[in-house]
């Protein structure tokens, strides 16, 4: 099954980055109509949990928006 994720170079041009996601995990999940809905209203609970789930050492590190995310958060963090 083909999810049509970009290649990691481009994932932080994509557009719409939620509408992607919300798409591949309707398209892995391979559910169909009442289903699919429901497990599309679930999306914010759906991706939270992809969040816990995410190798927070790996290749996310890459990412210029995760590095500034992250940056922030530690200055936010040492000002408490």
């Amino acid at each position: 099954m083909a999810l049509d994720l970009p290649k990691p170079a481009r994932v932080e041009s994509v557009p719409d980055p939620k509408a992607l996601l919300k798409q591949a995990i309707a398209t892995a999940s391979e559910e169909k109509g009442r289903r699919l809905e429901k497990l599309q209203r679930r999306f914010p609970e759906n991706r939270a949990r992809l969040l816990q789930m995410l190798d927070r050492e790996g290749p996310v590190q890459q990412l210029a928006s995760w590095q500034a995310f992250t940056h922030d958060l530690r200055e936010s963090l040492s000002g408490l």
